[in-house]
């Protein structure tokens, strides 16, 4: 397909399964070329279990489980991804999905810089 390459922000949100219906939508009226991007939120990660001067545990502590939550989160994002890329299949369209890791906003507005359309699925509650 030739047509407007398209950024699709994945999550496993309600809203980014519209999102995606969307993104196949357009692909198949006006020929465009999907990605999908996950991002693996490690800033919000650390901010959770991170403590700037820890007393009662050493800081190796919070490290290993910061590390552990962040490969968890990680086997979660790969299989969003391979669930993403089967149901894209099953409607006709190749796609891809990249996991990044980062803060999702400024990793996907990075990103954005080499498509012509980000589409995302809004969560009010989650501003």
């Amino acid at each position: 397909m030739n047509g407007p390459k398209i950024l699709l922000a994945l999550s496993g949100s309600k809203q980014s399964y519209f999102a995606a219906e969307l993104c196949w939508n357009l692909a198949e009226r006006i020929g465009s070329r999907i990605t999908a991007h996950h991002v693996v939120d490690s800033h919000n990660a650390w901010e959770f279990i991170g403590h700037e001067n820890p007393m009662f545990l050493d800081s190796t502590e919070y490290l290993k489980v910061y590390q552990k939550l962040v490969s968890s989160i990680f086997g979660l994002g790969e299989a969003l991804a391979s669930s993403y890329v089967a149901e894209a299949e099953k409607r006709g369209f190749a796609s891809e999905c990249i996991i990044d890791e980062g803060h999702p906003v400024a990793t996907i507005a990075r990103n954005a810089l080499e498509y012509d359309l980000v589409v995302l699925g809004h969560r009010p509650d989650r501003l």
